[in-house]
This record gives C-alpha cells, sequence and structure tokens, in this order.
C-alpha cells in the first residue's frame, strides 16, 4: 500500500544520505498523459527531505538532452513529485558526495546523452543507475529492475516497487495534471520524445500560427503577408 510520511520527530546529529529513483507526473499513457520525467536524487536520509541534489537530462533543443545537475532542489514541497522510491540509504556524507561526483562525471560524457527521438530522460536515468552499481555505491540488480520501468509511469512504478518489497512514497503535494519531462523548469509546454499526440504542444502551436497570421506587418501591394 502508498506510504504517505508524517515529518520526521528529530534529525541525527551526523546524518546519513539515500539516493531516491523520483517521477515527476503521473505519465500514465492509456490516460493521455506524456511519459513521467524522471531523475535520481542523492538526498538527506530523513522522511520528508526538503531538498536534494537532483541529476536528470532534458531537451531544449530537440536534437540532444543536456545533462541538469540541480544541487538545491526543493523535494518534499515540490508540487511536481509524483512518488519516489529509494534505492539505497544511509550512506555516509563521502559516499554521498561521491555519488554526486560519480553522476556528475558520467552527465558531462556526451556519449552518455541520448539524442531526441533515441531515448529520452528515462534512458538516460536508468544508465545512470548501472554506473553507480559499478561503482559499488548500488546493489546489483539495479539497473536490471529499473531498465523493466523504461516507458512506464508513475503509478506502474509504485506498483512494481511494492510488490517487490520496496518503499513508494507518494509525493506529498502532488498535483495529477502537471506535466513535466524533457522542457520541464523551463516555462515551454512540456514534451517528452516526439511532439505526434501531444495535444496541448498542437493548440499552443495554432495559436502562435493565427497571432503570427493576425499581427505580420502588411507589405506593399499585398494584402497580407504570412511567415
Amino acid at each position: 500500500m502508498e506510504t504517505t510520511l508524517a515529518p520526521s520527530a528529530a534529525t541525527p546529529a551526523t546524518p546519513s544520505y539515500a539516493i531516491s529513483f523520483i517521477y515527476y507526473s503521473r505519465g500514465n499513457s492509456e490516460l493521455g498523459d506524456d511519459p513521467s520525467h524522471v531523475g535520481l536524487a542523492v538526498h538527506e536520509d530523513v522522511p520528508l527531505p526538503s531538498t536534494c541534489h537532483l541529476h536528470h537530462v532534458r531537451c531544449p533543443t530537440h536534437i540532444r538532452y543536456m545533462y541538469e545537475p540541480r544541487p538545491k532542489q526543493p523535494l518534499a514541497t515540490d508540487t511536481l513529485v509524483w512518488g519516489r522510491s529509494t534505492i539505497v540509504g544511509a550512506l555516509p556524507s563521502q559516499e554521498a558526495t561521491r555519488a554526486n561526483e560519480v553522476l556528475g562525471a558520467f552527465g558531462a560524457v556526451e556519449a552518455s546523452l541520448p539524442e531526441w527521438n533515441a531515448g529520452n530522460c528515462q534512458n538516460w536515468t536508468v544508465d545512470a543507475v548501472g554506473v553507480l552499481e559499478d561503482k559499488g555505491i548500488l546493489s546489483k540488480g539495479e539497473r536490471v529492475f529499473w531498465a523493466a520501468l523504461i516507458g512506464k509511469g508513475a503509478e506502474e512504478a509504485g506498483r512494481r516497487c511494492l510488490a517487490d518489497g520496496r518503499v513508494w512514497i507518494v509525493g506529498e503535494h502532488r498535483k495529477p495534471t502537471t506535466n513535466v519531462d524533457a522542457k520541464w523548469g523551463s516555462g515551454e509546454p512540456k514534451t517528452v520524445g516526439k511532439l505526434a499526440g501531444n495535444s496541448a504542444m498542437k493548440d499552443r502551436m495554432k495559436a502562435l500560427e493565427r497571432s503570427m497570421t493576425t499581427n505580420a506587418p502588411k507589405a506593399a501591394g499585398s494584402s497580407s503577408t504570412r511567415s
């Protein structure tokens, strides 16, 4: 059963850390959702960590994904978080620092970044799990588990985590209709992978076309000018 956690009564004098696989938005394709945006978060090993060091990729150019670390990303109060599962906990601060360094080095390798329509943030995040596994930070088998969830939404991920005996923590302030993905955090329409079937993007493009047609300057000797 899904778990909603209350704030921790006390914080350990010497904090320990955890690494979580985070799902942003529901990502249920059967209900017309865009795929869930995902990432890895290194955070304090407490029930409701206020912030995390987020490692994820996004694709604002629609050419190749870019790695974007966010060292102080809100976590417990982030309305975009649909759910998360802790992959490993009780890490000392030195191991958490090492995990951040390993993920940063992996993100800096251009060959690790998917090209548009050849993969997305889910592929990259699973590969990042594999790198942490190879470095001994995560247990063997983690990459295989998360690879089986590529293309699945947050709800399915939660069911599989619980069936596997893992903890699944629902987002405290989640908003079911929010879409986040390749252009997450940029304020632009949210899309992952192909644009086909994305009604929000199509509506925006139609509105933009109408605006450009209406506001285009009149050319001499012509009744209208289209861009």
